[in-house]
């Protein structure tokens, strides 16, 4: 049956389908801190190790605002911040800075 504009119902995933989200939650970020475990400036990727032993969160190069990555940043204190990266609920670092 087609509704009028405007009074379509809210759509909701299909059934099964769980978002990890429960309905008006959003995805926050956190503020971390962490090493740089290694990062290819040539691929634009890498890893960080986060200081309190949780598991290592990707970062791409978008992520680093106002750094120069021609040398290297492995081994490198960061702080970042953290938000779940599609619906793998994997993390995926953002805001990193250089400290």
């Amino acid at each position: 049956m087609i509704q009028p504009l405007g009074t379509m119902q809210k759509s909701q995933p299909p059934h099964g389908w769980d978002l990890g989200l429960d309905q008006g939650e959003t995805q926050m970020s956190e503020t971390l801190t962490g090493t740089i475990k290694w990062f290819n400036p040539t691929k634009g990727v890498g890893f960080i190790t986060p200081a309190d032993g949780s598991e290592d969160v990707m970062v791409d190069q978008k992520a680093f605002p106002n750094v120069g990555l021609g040398s290297s940043v492995d081994g490198r204190t960061v702080e970042f911040e953290a938000e779940a990266a599609g619906l793998n609920g994997r993390l995926r670092a953002k805001n990193v800075k250089i400290v």
